[in-house]
């Protein structure tokens, strides 16, 4: 076991915190695999003193990530020096790739590499000796152009840039002395945004055809919060969200048209968070989106609530909601509680079940679980889905008969000796709490669901093969009895 004393709470890992404010492990594994699940971050919430080396150097290894929440004194040589022979791994991975093309290297070690570059250099600058430090950047940039987007600017120094220009495949000093021609800057800075972002272009390359290279990229890191601001434009903000639709988070609300929004809102859903309701056309982009996509209750968390036609909107969603798929993602639904009415509950819950457990309380009644139920296909009947107090017999008789293993979310108050008979294996059977029950009811059971002589009965179950057995058994019949005759008594005393 392994204990580790916080100076501050960490709500993520409640359940592994003890009452003296220590985290606990089962054994160093299982604190590594927290470190992967959790990244690491709450390195600097565990008082430093309770952090060793050695374990310090495991969880590196185990995850390189978590180095970067190491608090600086306690980084040790070998550490760094695992963190320097990864970093060259990836550097060395990275050259196979000729033209250092983000498509080309969009996933290293199962990691978006939007994210490694980013790592990548915050490992880097984690090493104390500013010239370490750059001399792993230099080896970063050499190897993937992309890490220089993730260096602050006044890190960049005279090699980064020569290295990257280098990389792509130009002469940085060809590039200050304006000998590279506009034609091939501009095919290399469409493929390294970043360039410009950082300063590594000449104000005289800077072209408006050079920002439209970079934008018909359209991939992730090139948008238009990389573009001079004196390039803005209407027109310029109208070709962004053309070539790529989800620019429109960086056009300004006063700037932003109807075909501009509906356009980007049908290339992606979520894009109408950043639609202003404010707009003439807003509710207008909203029912088309709503006409059109097959899934649409989803929709309803992009559409502001203080819409004037947000309930009619909601009805829309429902009534093309899918009776079936979908399943727990349903909890993804965010329809505030003052919105739902009877009309939109029967709605939903004729088309998906699932709705029931996301509604407000005063609807969870045994007359809504009933419709709710009975709407939904066989195979979606479950009685996990609904509230204790809401499960009706006539629930509990159907999903029996469908399912037998559904006998075990049964209420105790609906447990009769009829529905328990239709479950049709031992193994259900099993699953009941019998101390409940008295024992002329459990004998009865037992008796209808083994189809044995009155006198063959137990508190313990058999499996039904065991039962037919002992039951043809004359010679050890009678020792048996007494056995089970015994613990019928035991039971007995128990529930009196």
């Amino acid at each position: 076991m392994l204990k580790l004393k916080l100076k501050k709470a960490i709500p993520e890992l409640s359940h592994k915190t003890d009452d003296d404010n220590c985290l606990v492990f089962d054994s160093e594994n299982d604190f590594l695999e927290c470190l992967v699940l959790y990244d690491g971050s709450f390195f600097s919430c565990i008082e430093e003193d309770e952090l060793d080396e050695q374990l310090l150097l495991k969880a590196v290894k185990n995850d390189s990530e978590c180095f970067i929440f190491i608090p600086q004194s306690l980084r040790s040589n070998a550490i760094y020096k695992h963190i320097e022979k990864k970093l060259e791994f990836f550097c060395k991975d990275a050259l196979k790739h000729e033209d250092n093309c983000w498509d080309d290297l969009m996933y290293w070690d199962g990691i978006c590499v939007e994210n490694k570059y980013l790592l990548n250099v915050r490992k880097a600058m984690g090493f104390p000796d500013r010239e370490q430090q750059d001399k792993l950047l230099l080896k970063l940039i050499s190897a993937c152009t992309h890490h220089i987007a993730y260096i602050p600017k006044d890190r960049i120094i005279p090699a980064f840039k020569e290295a990257a220009w280098a990389r792509a495949g130009a002469s940085y000093k060809d590039v200050l002395e304006n000998k590279l021609s506009q034609e091939k800057c501009n095919k290399i800075v469409a493929s390294h945004g970043e360039f410009l972002k950082q300063g590594l272009v000449p104000e005289a390359y800077q072209t408006i055809a050079l920002v439209k290279a970079i934008l018909a990229n359209h991939l992730p890191p090139y948008t238009l919060d990389m573009i001079p601001e004196r390039f803005y434009s209407q027109e310029l903000y109208e070709y962004a969200v053309k070539v790529n639709e989800d620019n429109i988070r960086y056009v300004p609300d006063q700037c932003k048209t109807y075909e501009m929004c509906r356009n980007s809102v049908v290339y992606h859903l979520s894009n109408l968070k950043y639609i202003p309701e404010t707009m003439e056309q807003y509710e207008n982009i909203c029912l088309d989106v709503l006409k059109k996509a097959s899934y649409s209750p989803f929709i309803l968390k992009y559409i502001s609530t203080r819409c004037s036609r947000y309930y009619e909107f909601c009805v829309m969603a429902m009534s093309k909601m899918q009776k079936t798929g979908w399943g727990s993602a349903i909890d993804k639904l965010p329809l505030p509680d003052e919105v739902w009415t009877e009309e939109l509950f029967t709605i939903g819950l004729k088309r998906n079940p699932y709705l029931f457990k996301l509604l407000p309380e005063r609807f969870m009644t045994p007359e809504h679980a009933e419709l709710a139920y009975f709407n939904s296909k066989p195979f979606l009947r479950d009685l996990k889905l609904y509230t204790e107090d809401s499960i009706t017999e006539n629930m509990c008789q159907d999903v029996v008969s469908l399912n037998p293993k559904q006998l075990k979310n049964v209420p105790q108050r609906f447990l009769t000796v009829e529905l328990l008979a239709k479950a049709t294996t031992a193994m259900q059977i099993k699953n009941i709490k019998w101390e409940a029950f008295d024992t002329a009811t459990i004998l009865k059971f037992v008796n209808a669901f083994f189809h044995l002589p009155s006198e063959v009965s137990g508190y313990t179950l058999l499996n039904k093969k065991q039962w037919k057995e002992l039951a043809k058994q004359d010679a050890i019949h009678k020792p048996i009895l007494e056995i089970y005759q015994s613990r019928l008594n035991a039971a007995k005393d128990k529930i009196s």
